[in-house]
Formats: structure tokens, sequence, C-alpha cells
């Protein structure tokens, strides 16, 4: 919120590009404590904090929000998939030795991500800007109001036809085309229609609580010295804090989090328990991390399609009827443990987790006020910290007592 989604990114990308590369190169213990205590949390945690859900807003009005979130759940599964399928067919192989290290098929798959993540920092650095969609015939309502940026990229104002010049735009009366050819009057048609529908959306400059607070900051720094510029800032984040927290709209996208918990506990379950499940019962030849990539296959395909025939639908109408399916799902596995029952609960549960789960965080950016879009995120991601901790813990006792079924 204060320097934006570009610089975030940057950053953000920057640590986890050196710490995955302590991942890839590391040789002992200590490097990859380093890492996990360093890099991660301050590279890769941050990326998953919520900045893509933050810049998806901004890039979306909210007619089109709950696609472009479907869109965004189908690429976020693909690279899943691709990623299971890659350790299915690289843990198999021999080891490979690069730069004098013995890589292992597992730390070839995670030099791969490596590579990912650069590129990703490549497109940030060349490609991300800080800029908002805004579709002034579907404005995004703030308590009621209606709140539209005021400019665009050019300055002008949005509503105001008046060029970035000072000067009114020249209007060519219909037909009048420098060459009264047939072929030259269909272009012009057909530029004027493409016109039209551009100029349906505006680009405009995403509003940065950093460009004033710094200013002032500085300036009561120079006034009054460090320690009142601390204070005041200070000041200024448990106030925005404060303000966030007494929002209602935070406390109902975590009472709805938390009253999923079970339901989206299916998650952890299938990528914690799942393949050891698989692994130990019916041998390491069994194609796991192929099965469970089932799961993610779904959740590419059925998102869009499912997003756009469901997005004029009001949201908790679409949300509730996949919720009661994913919920569903478990009993396939709990009557017939086996490869079949796995297969079928996968299915069932991606059946209804694409009909809720993309909607889900598309209604929850929406309900973001704007311009505090990250701190709402992060606030409400707090529920990950309360919820993520047991469960983990469950699933690993859970996959102690199967370990000692299995002997």
């Amino acid at each position: 919120d204060a320097i934006g989604v570009r610089k975030t990114a940057l950053m953000a990308l920057s640590m986890a590009t050196i710490g995955r590369l302590f991942f890839v190169l590391g040789r002992s213990s200590t490097a990859l404590w380093i890492t996990s205590l360093t890099f991660s949390p301050f590279g890769e945690a941050v990326l998953g904090t919520g900045i893509y859900t933050v810049a998806l807003k901004k890039l979306t009005p909210p007619r089109l929000r709950p696609l472009a979130f479907a869109v965004q759940y189908a690429s976020f599964n693909f690279s899943g998939a691709l990623c299971d399928y890659a350790i299915d067919l690289l843990r198999m192989r021999d080891d490979v030795v690069l730069w004098g290290m013995r890589f292992s098929g597992l730390r070839v798959f995670i030099f791969t991500t490596w590579l990912a993540v650069v590129a990703a920092l490549l497109v940030v650095v060349f490609l991300v800007h800080d800029y908002t969609i805004v579709d002034p015939a579907d404005p995004e309502l703030v308590d009621g109001g209606v709140q539209l940026p005021e400019l665009d990229i050019n300055g002008v104002r949005l509503d105001s036809e008046v060029g970035a010049d000072g000067k009114e735009p020249s209007r060519t009366p219909a037909g009048s085309l420098p060459d009264g050819s047939t072929r030259l009057r269909c272009w012009g048609k057909l530029m004027q229609k493409r016109k039209h529908a551009t100029a349906r959306y505006r680009i405009v400059h995403t509003p940065l609580r950093s460009e004033d607070t710094g200013a002032k900051l500085a300036a009561v720094y120079r006034d009054q010295g460090a320690a009142a510029a601390v204070r005041k800032a200070s000041g200024w984040l448990a106030a925005n804090l404060v303000e966030i927290v007494r929002l209602r709209q935070l406390w109902r996208v975590m009472c709805f989090s938390l009253s999923v918990f079970f339901v989206s506990k299916q998650w952890g379950d299938m990528d914690t328990m799942l393949i050891p499940f698989l692994e130990r019962y019916y041998g390491e030849d069994t194609p796991a991390y192929t099965i469970h990539s089932l799961n993610l296959w779904g959740c590419l395909l059925l998102p869009p399609i499912v997003g756009a025939l469901t997005g004029k639908y009001e949201t908790f109408a679409v949300i509730l009827p996949g919720m009661w399916v994913m919920a569903f799902s478990p009993v396939f596995v709990a009557v017939s443990p086996t490869v079949l029952g796995a297969l079928l609960w996968l299915a069932v549960m991606t059946i209804g987790e694409v009909a809720w789960s993309p909607r889900q965080s598309a209604w929850a950016a929406s309900v973001a006020p704007v311009g505090r879009e990250g701190v709402f995120v992060a606030v409400g991601s707090i529920k990950s910290l309360l919820i993520a901790w047991p469960s983990q813990v469950f699933n690993g006792y859970m996959n102690q007592v199967l370990f000692s079924l299995s002997l």
C-alpha cells in the first residue's frame, strides 16, 4: 500500500532469488537454516501474503474480477501440476554432476524452480507498473459511494473530454474519410469501433500512500529530528492498523475463512498425507505425484469455464454448492482406501473446489477498501497462522500412525 506492487515484488523476488539459489547450491545444514530463517521468510513468504491478489484487483474492474481470479487460479494450479509431473520424472533418474557438484533429481528440480523465480523477477523489472484499470461504467464501490481515480495515465480527468494538451479532441464526422474508397471506409469504421471499445477502460496511476507520507516524515525529521519522525511514523502505522481492524468487511472475511477450516483442510491432507499413504501401502512405483496432480490439472482447466458461466450469479449462490460438493468428497477414500478411492476423492473435490475457491478469492479482494488492499489481505491472512500449525501437527501424527501400521 505504501510503495506499490512493483517495488514490493522487486524486493521480494530479489530475496527469493538469492534464497532459492542457496537451496540449489547449499551443501550443509547451516546453509539451509540460514535460507529458511532469512531469505525465504522475507522473500518467498512476502509473495504469498497477497501481493498477487492486490495486483489483480487493481488491474480488473468488479464485473470482470471473478473470471480474472479464475484464470489466475488456473495458472497457479498449472504450475503445481507441472511440478508434480517433473518431480515424478526426475526423482527416478540417476544423479548428475554439474559445476563439480553431484545433483540428485530433486536438486535438479529445485534448480528449475530457481530459473522460474529469475524469470518472474525479469517480468516485474520490465513489464509490471503501478497502474489501476478503471471502467467508468463499472466503478468500484467504497462504503456506499463510488471511488474513481481522478486522472488517467496522461493526466486527463476521467469526467472530462479535454485532452492532455488542454484542447478538445477533434471529431471526424461519420463517413468523412480522406479517401472515399470502400476499403478505407471499412477500415475507418473498424478503427472507430476499436477506439470506442478501448476507451471504455482507463489506465490510471495507482495512488501510493508513500507519496504524501514520505514528504511529511522528511519535514518532521528536518524540523524535529529522527526520534520525532520515528514516533510520527509509528503513530500513523498504528492508526492505519486500528482503522483496518475496525472494518466490518475484514471480520466477514476472517469469519468465513475460519468457518471453512475443515473443508479447506483437505488441501493440506492431499499435500502431506496422500503421497505417503500411496507409497507406503502400494509401493514406491505408484505414481503418487501424478495422482496428486489430478486436482491441479482439474483446477487448471475448469476455473475459467466455471468463472465464465457463473460470473453473473450472486457470490454465495455459487460458493455454497461448491463447498457442499467438496465437503462430501472424502467419503470415497473413507469407504475405499485404495488408489481408485483416492482418484474419486480428488475428482469430486476438484469439482467442488473450482466452484467456490476462486470465487471466494475474488469476493475477498472486492470487499477490501480501495488503497488499503495490502494491509487488508495481510491482516485477513492471520487466520492461516492460527489454523495451519495445529493442522500440520495433526497430519504429522497421522503420518506417524500410518507408517507404524504399514510396517
